[in-house]
């Protein structure tokens, strides 16, 4: 089982008060690889506010403040220069926000910088403000994963090396195609890991036909978890398709320590470090229903269960809200413990590769 970690890239994904920089998403980066983390994580929104999440809004009602983010394309590129073993992934690049086209070559030139490291996280939106600060509104549901659907054929198509003639509903392209890689390069488009992000069954339906990978995050019960592994399996027999091929992700708040005190002491650092009203409300007791929380043998017990579901890999967020991080040594502690529940487990590190057979 691998582990990824989600890297601070908001404003209060360290210290509420301040503006994120790059170096603060750099040195978070070269941390979790020293740690010993697989894969590195940002997400995809120009601005984020907190009030899913419980955080503060103004006195007497209100917008919820919104706190700005770096892009991600760009702060994967250039962690791709001061990082050398992990996975540098998107979770989850919203797909109306760039052609797929732009997406395909952008990936490509990311996974030829890093050598092969650059996984391509999709998902089809749900925040209305990344949809209305391009003058639009948040498409249905059905619309989105039919955008969705268009858009990773075509990234798929692009990586298999074809060349690009559509009119689609939403989506047209004359003659698209991605160039070979840098001479010397081992890597090809082909290899690109391409995941997407989501639930539902129609969403599954699309995983199953055109992607590489499956995440779902950020709190799941075991039960509720296997209905939607079921789902997926049902989605692979339709379009003929081995559902061991689809690598799994789950994404999870996680807090981890080796002993019950520390748990706690843990727990209550988080509390401090959290940005206003994020952990308002918020015992031990509830936040270990449904999320990787626990001694570092409670944990490796998770770990096992989590396995026997087919997930591959575990995405942890160590805050309340997600890519919160709070601080360097949290990223530290994090994967010192993981490592040991890992151990405990028995559960081998296995590489994300492109296992998938897409049916295009």
């Amino acid at each position: 089982m691998r582990f990824g970690i989600t890297l601070p890239h908001y404003d209060y994904s360290l210290d509420s008060s301040s503006p994120i920089s790059f170096d603060d998403v750099a040195r978070a980066a070269t941390s979790a690889e020293q740690a010993g983390f697989d894969a590195i994580y940002v997400s995809d929104h120009l601005s984020l506010d907190l009030a899913k999440y419980g955080g503060s809004v103004p006195l007497g009602g209100g917008s919820a403040p919104q706190f700005h983010s770096l892009d991600p394309l760009s702060t994967l590129a250039a962690l791709s220069a001061i990082t050398s073993t992990v996975t540098l992934g998107t979770l989850v690049l919203c797909e109306a926000l760039r052609h797929p086209v732009m997406t395909a070559a952008i990936a490509h030139t990311i996974a030829d910088i890093s050598g092969g490291r650059f996984s391509l996280g999709m998902g089809a939106g749900w925040y209305d403000p990344d949809y209305e600060i391009y003058g639009n509104e948040i498409p249905p549901v059905g619309e989105r994963m039919t955008r969705l659907s268009e858009s990773v054929r075509i990234i798929r198509a692009l990586f298999d090396g074809d060349t690009i003639e559509i009119d689609g509903e939403f989506y047209s392209s004359r003659g698209a195609t991605l160039s070979s890689p840098l001479a010397g390069s081992s890597y090809r488009a082909h290899d690109i890991p391409l995941f997407l992000g989501g639930k539902g069954d129609r969403f599954l339906r699309i995983v199953a036909r055109y992607a590489q990978g499956w995440n779902t995050c950020w709190a799941f019960e075991f039960d509720a978890y296997a209905e939607r592994v079921s789902s997926l399996h049902r989605a692979c027999e339709k379009y003929d398709r081995d559902p061991a091929s689809v690598y799994q992700s789950l994404g999870l708040y996680c807090m981890v320590a080796d002993t019950e005190k520390e748990l706690h002491s843990h727990f209550d650092e988080i509390v401090r470090l959290s940005p206003d009203g994020v952990a308002d409300g918020k015992t031990l007791e509830m936040w270990r229903q449904g999320r990787l929380v626990g001694t570092t043998e409670q944990v490796a017990h998770q770990l096992v269960s989590w396995s026997e579901l087919g997930v591959r890999e575990i995405i942890v967020n160590p805050g309340f809200a997600p890519f919160h991080v709070g601080s360097i040594d949290v990223i530290d502690h994090l994967g010192d413990c993981l490592r040991r529940a890992r151990d405990m487990a028995g559960l081998s590190e296995r590489p994300m590769t492109n296992t998938a057979s897409p049916v295009l």
